[in-house]
């Protein structure tokens, strides 16, 4: 049986952007509150509420996702989460009031959901089966169990 490499080009480009999707996002949330609170003067409660609204956005996106990935394909979606994301990260620079800032965080929580839906289902596509494999044994048992209670089509 011929051993499948799992480092590809698409299995690397998908980890990166994976990871710059996931370090964005931890950044700013992790200072949008204090932004709120001392450069635009609001109370906790609009500070904690910027930070709850992208992850509204985020499920949002991920949702929507799950329906259209069939009819759109992954790779589209991940161009169209991917460019949102990037071009409404931008709008940070120029957005001073708070209704805007709340449009913002929505719509890039919509794509980061977006993003990241796609990029696990391309990830989940392009580790090849031999990886994948899971031996059974008494406290683990098979893949394939699993696929059988589940209903899972089966990837060979």
């Amino acid at each position: 049986m011929k051993k499948e490499k799992l480092f590809t080009r698409t299995f690397l480009f998908n980890t990166v952007l994976s990871f710059l999707y996931y370090i964005v996002f931890y950044l700013l949330t992790s200072s949008i509150g204090t932004y709120a609170l001392d450069v635009l003067h609001q109370s906790t409660m609009i500070s904690l509420s910027l930070s709850s609204i992208f992850v509204i956005g985020a499920l949002i996106g991920r949702v929507w996702t799950g329906i259209s990935i069939s009819q759109m394909g992954m790779k589209r979606l991940l161009y169209i989460g991917g460019a949102l994301f990037l071009l409404v990260t931008f709008a940070y620079f120029v957005t001073k009031n708070i209704p805007l800032l709340f449009l913002v965080r929505l719509v890039q929580g919509a794509g980061f959901g977006i993003a990241a839906t796609a990029s696990g289902t391309v990830a989940g596509q392009v580790v090849p089966v031999s990886v994948v494999e899971v031996k059974e044994s008494a406290t683990m048992p098979s893949l394939s169990h699993w696929r059988r209670l589940l209903a899972l089509p089966s990837r060979s």
